[in-house]
């Protein structure tokens, strides 16, 4: 143990300059500390200096380091230790917007439950004050009824709200005062809007909204936000991560989002007020091919790594073209035409050296990303790039071969663990998607996440039980591949360093690396399997800073 304390002391001089000489601010001894390492070690003890990991091991040597004044030493008494959580996908800002409005029903395995939930947060808010859900749950999840919640539901739950749930795209329900506030009529015989509007026989809505129109129709009757909104909506939001463990995002963007929606999180991140760490994508939109040769030259111009390990740019993605982004069970189908526009903003990343984090959930998307990859890597090195392959719920072997070859990777989300959508449209197939235990057992770089926030949950530790147990919080079966609980840990801390190209930084708790770290009620290695997903963090550090909990 000594020679690793050593090593550790050794590596934090190549890594940080004033570590290795700095003494000890904060030590946490006589707990489990799973380090993430190379080699998976387990270590007794932790030690921290300027917001870094000093040094780990038994917790004799590491109470033996020289100490700062005012140094603490805390007696972690048996608990577990992991590194920071990294969200290998999730949609941070636009998530944020309407965050403390929301009603999160992540883990909710009762419908009941879930409209108790919604009265709580009633009272919490006061009447006339939208309550949302935008996303991030299904009734697939419920274990008792999973019958669609109807309009008088959410009128005796928020009689005095607007209350609006969203599940996914494709449909909405929303109580009477919501549809007040979007103007359209509670009853209509003619049923004019039946097709986006769901009515009863005599004309009566019933809550229900479908598809993109009628998600719309509500939507725009939102509040406005202002700059300080969204500020205090991105801390609200960073708050609430953390208390799940999250300690650093990677934000691919979204639709209509630019590059100035970042500048209130930039803000945050310079002054030192936003607790989660943040790397993110530029997404682009380029809906036609006449934009192509403008979103080229955005591409050339673009610099990465310009930021810092609190804010910074890393990625271009995850839209290629906008009007070919695929979804479940359609894949792209291009012109030739939009095929070499697509290629050509492949070279364009090649070119400059930039990563690529793209959306690709069809086999046939994937398929067609990669003709066009290999065409842009006979001229272009783009091995050191780390492009990366999102949401791939269908991946085929012969395709991870292709990944392998470019030096690609993949980012995985967990979906299904509160959707069985898959389920009814694939069938037995979708057991197998997204391919968990294939992806490992490729030896493919790959990370988790969550895709949150509208159709992803947020709770890590949902996806992690998720990952290693293939089922939902309910207990329901939907996935046979599953992966081992150490290899979930990784996909979710040091596999996602790795794709944010933080790896020397983030991931791991090792001598130099930033001291990002959740203290857990119980041991996530040993707990029984149903009780993965009730995991909760009793303090979440980032950079050595207590942002939720206590150690006490």
């Amino acid at each position: 143990m000594l020679v690793r304390l050593a090593l550790g002391l050794i590596a934090c001089m190549s890594l940080a300059d004033m570590c290795w000489a700095a003494d000890a601010e904060l030590i946490l001894t006589h707990g489990k500390i799973i380090t993430v390492d190379d080699q998976f070690s387990i270590v007794e003890a932790v030690a921290i200096a300027d917001g870094r990991v000093l040094a780990t091991g038994m917790a004799s040597d590491i109470e033996r380091l020289p100490r700062a004044p005012g140094a603490r030493v805390v007696d972690l008494r048996g608990k577990t230790v992991i590194p920071g959580l990294i969200d290998g996908h999730i949609h941070f800002l636009r998530g944020a917007d309407f965050w403390q409005s929301e009603v999160r029903f992540q883990g909710i395995t009762r419908r009941a439950a879930a409209l108790e939930a919604l009265r709580v947060k009633a009272r919490e808010v006061g009447p006339d004050t939208w309550i949302m859900s935008i996303g991030g749950w299904s009734e697939d999840q419920f274990s008792d009824d999973q019958t669609p919640f109807s309009r008088q539901e959410l009128d005796a739950a928020a009689p005095h709200n607007p209350l609006y749930l969203q599940v996914g795209y494709g449909r909405a329900h929303a109580n009477s005062a919501a549809f007040d506030k979007a103007g359209i009529n509670l009853v209509d015989a003619a049923k004019v809007d039946q097709e986006i509007v769901e009515r009863d026989g005599t004309g009566s809505a019933t809550g229900r909204l479908m598809g993109p129109r009628g998600i719309a129709l509500v939507r725009r009757a939102f509040p406005a936000r202002s700059v300080v909104d969204k500020e205090s909506g991105a801390l609200a939001m960073a708050r609430s991560l953390n208390a799940l463990g999250i300690t650093a995002v990677y934000d691919p963007g979204g639709i209509g989002v630019k590059a100035a929606d970042y500048e209130p999180l930039e803000r945050l991140a310079r002054a030192g007020e936003l607790p989660v760490r943040v790397f993110r994508a530029l997404w682009i939109d380029t809906p036609g091919l006449a934009q192509v040769e403008a979103t080229v030259a955005t591409i050339r111009n673009t610099r990465a790594f310009q930021g810092s390990d609190r804010y910074d740019l890393v990625a271009i993605g995850e839209a290629v073209y906008s009007p070919q982004h695929d979804n479940f069970r359609q894949p792209l189908r291009p012109s030739p035409a939009e095929a070499e526009a697509m290629r050509a903003i492949f070279d364009a990343a090649a070119e400059t050296g930039l990563a690529f984090h793209m959306h690709a959930i069809e086999h046939d998307t994937a398929g067609l990303y990669l003709d066009l990859i290999e065409q842009v890597a006979k001229a272009r090195n783009i091995r050191a790039l780390r492009w990366t392959l999102a949401h791939v719920w269908t991946l085929s072997p012969d395709q991870i071969v292709r990944l392998r070859n470019l030096g690609m990777n993949v980012a995985l989300q967990s979906g299904s663990s509160f959707d069985a959508t898959r389920l009814r449209t694939a069938g037995d197939a979708g057991l197998a998607m997204p391919p968990l235990k294939m992806v490992q057992d490729s030896g493919l770089p790959w990370g988790l996440g969550t895709d949150a926030t509208v159709v992803g949950q947020v709770n890590p530790f949902i996806t992690l039980a998720w990952a290693a147990t293939g089922t939902m919080p309910s207990g329901r079966r939907v996935n046979n591949t599953p992966v081992a609980r150490e290899q979930a840990l990784i996909a979710h801390t040091r596999a996602n360093a790795y794709l944010a190209f933080r790896e020397n930084s983030l991931g791991s708790l090792q001598a130099g690396k930033l001291a990002d770290l959740v203290v857990l009620d119980r041991d996530y290695l040993t707990v029984p399997a149903d009780q993965l997903f009730a995991i909760r963090p009793v303090a979440t550090m980032v950079g050595g800073r207590l942002v939720h909990g206590t150690l006490d």
